[in-house]
């Protein structure tokens, strides 16, 4: 490496090599940058919270390959247990990691380990792996699932209104069945409900199958048990010749479940997606310096790579000749470019907007791209707190509910009475203590607060987001989160002859300045469309170190900084810009177009403050939540929100790894909420409690629980629901749940009539419907 190269120091906080121009020290810790230094001193070291640990984790050899593959069928986290016991117990295999969450997995292999043998291995039971280069299918399975099981589900609950209920609730049935007329019935109703049952119900009978074999009891065991209680107590029931029925409670269980599998599902896809998109961002090949192309796995620590404008650095490294403007948003988030000189660091992924480099490879060859995938799938792989609390409550209710069964079928053969009253007695009991809180009320009050805020713009992807009320810390990321998602004009002092040959020279250029000029021209002059070949076109066309330079009309048209324009000696005749308030100094760059020697034109252009964002920051505020500002960026464009008085912390400058950290340490304190848009702040919104992506950048609504349209306000908005939502769980959890500790005894000691559980079955669902369906107010 060179002298300005990376020393042989890490990074106390994120472990990247250290660069003397970015080296910061403090009480004797050296940091890679000046963001990690103060996330460190706000956050201290997390080993003793065990965020960093990997205590219990496998030894995993240097060498080894870590290969991602797609998982269809994972419907828990006990599925997860699963597959990296299979997996680990491939020869070759050193540590494996599902996530039910993501719906994908990661392992850790030698070498000679083909992905084609992971997948053979893996697929089977109900499982489909793999690989990540295969495409996924477009329909979910459990849309086909839904379908069948509403149509039969329609029909089960049409016999019943018809004919059962009446009975239940003590008014007259559309017409008396005689004794062959209620076998038939019987039969209809067991033929549907056992189709519903056994195909649209089997991800949670196989679900329920694997906890056993994995002995780990989870909600599926218990969804199963009440759902196929209720079906063999139905099966008795009509052969005995009874009225009392309880396929309604099968089938209501299945289609419940079914639909928040759907819900998941579709989830799943979009935060295994993350990986994809990620990877795209990656370059299979670079260009050395005498124009012959590598693969980049093939690079070594100190050769050197070439890279133009308009294409991607395919590695960590340092720039050693020449130079340009670099697009860094994956790191920093930032919009406008970096000017890239001699010593400089650049990252993988990074775009090459203007000029051309020379750029030295990092020994070992690390990669932004890999380190972001890395931290995605730790955040991501971690599974929501309700269901983990749903799959303790199973590890001691299912055995309860079982042995009470057990014990009151005993209990009725030891005080005289038959074999077929003992057994309806121990089926009642299971089905009495039907979980409906997991079976219906939870994913019912889900599915209904989902659709509301859809209805607001926002797409809800995690069940976290309805795990609880309020939230101890809300950090936003600054670009495009609490500004605008684009560059824009932000003053003109130009003709409309400089106007239109400035966007001539700029639809040329995929610069976000470019980008920018080029909007303003279309909006300002309707004659002047660039995007269709307006009036005006651009031919000969150069990318120039601070600018860019095209023949428009037979005269040469520039466009750039004030250095561009200097070092070609043509006059600058501007005075300093002037007139901006407090929000308008949120960064803003000079740009000049000319032509003949002289600048004609000048542009003020920057990111402006979403309308709103004050009040969405406040509103949380208000709500006695601690609010940070958490940005890659620094200078200028951060000072006036740092002087704004709403957060209670503002840290500049941080990478994507410092973003996940302080997250991370934020959470043992409290419930977290972190805002973000961009790549760079995927990570920091997986490792959030809530992740609320903004806009429809793609890894950070694939790493988010909720994205939303629009901005701050949108936010505040998302979360009201939210809120909304969780309380109204909590309702139909405590109504569900105090009927079993009613139902549970009475069913046990035989004191409830079928006929009466039957009724206080269907108030208990009618109830949780009721409420879930209730209006939202604002």
């Amino acid at each position: 490496m060179t002298d300005e190269g990376a020393t042989d120091e890490c990074c106390s906080l994120c472990e990247l090599p250290v660069y003397p121009v970015d080296r910061v020290e403090s009480e004797g810790e050296v940091f890679c940058c000046q963001g990690c230094m103060l996330v460190s001193e706000r956050v201290g070291s997390l080993d003793s919270s065990g965020s960093s640990s990997e205590a219990g984790e496998a030894d995993v050899p240097e060498d080894a390959d870590t290969t991602y593959l797609w998982v269809e069928g994972m419907h828990c986290t006990t599925c997860e247990i699963y597959l990296e016991d299979a997996a680990e117990d491939v020869e070759g295999v050193h540590s494996a990691s599902a996530s039910y969450a993501g719906g994908a997995m990661k392992v850790d292999h030698d070498s000679d380990v083909p992905a084609d043998i992971l997948t053979g291995k893996l697929s089977g039971r109900g499982y489909t792996v793999n690989s990540t280069d295969e495409p996924r299918d477009v329909v979910p399975d459990s849309v086909g699932r839904l379908i069948v099981g509403v149509v039969l589900g329609m029909m089960v609950m049409v016999y019943y209104a018809l004919f059962l209920y009446p009975r239940y609730f003590g008014y007259p049935p559309v017409a008396e069945l005689g004794v062959h007329d209620g076998l038939y019935l019987g039969l209809n109703l067991m033929v549907m409900s056992a189709a519903v049952l056994l195909y649209t119900g089997w991800p949670v009978l196989r679900g329920a199958l694997v906890s056993l074999t994995t002995r780990q009891p989870n909600t599926d065991l218990l969804v199963a048990t009440a759902a196929v209680a209720a079906f063999v107590y139905s099966v008795v029931a009509v052969a005995l010749g009874r009225s009392d029925l309880y396929f309604d409670v099968t089938v209501a269980v299945i289609l419940a479940v079914t639909l928040g599998e759907h819900y998941k599902s579709r989830a799943q896809r979009k935060a295994s997606e993350m990986l994809e998109e990620t990877t795209a961002l990656q370059v299979e090949e670079a260009r050395l310096e005498d124009g012959s192309s590598v693969a980049v796995d093939s690079l070594e620590g100190g050769e050197a790579v070439e890279v133009e404008a308009g294409e991607r650095v395919p590695v960590d490294g340092c720039v050693s000749r020449g130079g340009g403007e670099v697009d860094e948003s994956l790191v920093s988030g930032e919009q406008l470019p970096v000017e890239k000189h001699r010593g400089d660091r650049v990252y993988a992924g990074s775009l090459v907007v203007a000029g051309q480099l020379t750029m030295e490879v990092e020994d070992g060859a690390p990669n932004a791209v890999n380190r972001v995938v890395d931290l995605l799938w730790h955040e991501g792989s971690t599974g929501g707190g309700f269901q983990k609390a749903a799959d303790r409550l199973a590890v001691v209710f299912v055995p309860l509910v079982a042995a009470v069964a057990f014990s009151a079928a005993l209990l009725h053969l030891y005080l005289g009475g038959g074999v077929s009253d003992a057994l309806l007695t121990g089926l009642v009991v299971t089905v009495v203590a039907c979980p409906c809180a997991l079976g219906i009320a939870s994913p019912l009050a889900k599915a209904v607060g989902t659709k509301r805020a859809l209805e607001n713009g926002a797409a809800v992807s995690g069940e976290a987001v309805f795990e609880s009320r309020g939230f101890d810390s809300v950090v936003w990321d600054k670009t495009g989160t609490l500004t605008k998602p684009e560059l824009e004009v932000r003053r003109v002092d130009a003709s409309r002859e400089a106007v239109e040959k400035a966007a001539a020279v700029e639809s040329m250029s995929s610069h976000p300045v470019a980008r920018a000029l080029v909007r303003y021209a279309d909006t300002a002059s309707a004659e002047h469309v660039v995007a269709d070949g307006g009036a005006l076109e651009a031919a000969d066309f150069e990318s120039h170190r601070h600018g860019v330079s095209a023949e428009v009309d037979g005269v040469e048209v520039v466009v750039g900084d004030r250095r561009l324009f200097e070092r070609r000696g043509w006059n600058v005749d501007f005075d300093d810009v002037e007139g901006f308030d407090a929000d308008e100094r949120s960064g803003v760059v000079e740009v000049y177009v000319g032509w003949k020697e002289e600048a004609r034109g000048r542009f003020v252009v920057g990111d402006a403050p979403r309308e709103g964002w004050r009040d969405a920051v406040s509103w949380f505020s208000d709500r006695d939540a601690d609010v940070y500002l958490l940005t890659g960026d620094d200078g200028a464009s951060v000072d006036v929100f740092r002087e704004s008085g709403v957060f209670d912390d503002v840290i500049e400058g941080v990478p994507p790894e410092a973003k996940a950290e302080y997250v991370r340490g934020l959470s043992f304190d409290g419930r977290t909420l972190m805002v973000g848009d961009g790549v760079n702040d995927a990570p920091a919104l997986a490792a959030a409690d809530v992740g609320v992506a903004v806009g429809d950048s793609g890894l950070s609504v694939d790493a988010a629980d909720v994205s939303v349209e629009g901005g701050p306000v949108e936010v505040v908005e998302a979360v009201e629901v939210a809120e909304t939502t969780a309380v109204r769980m909590r309702q139909n959890l405590g109504w569900a749940f105090t009927y079993n500790a009613v139902a549970l005894p009475l069913a046990a000691a035989g004191a409830i009539n079928p006929l009466f559980a039957a009724a206080a079955m269907a108030s208990s669902s009618l109830l949780v419907v009721g409420n879930s369906l209730r209006a939202y107010d604002r």
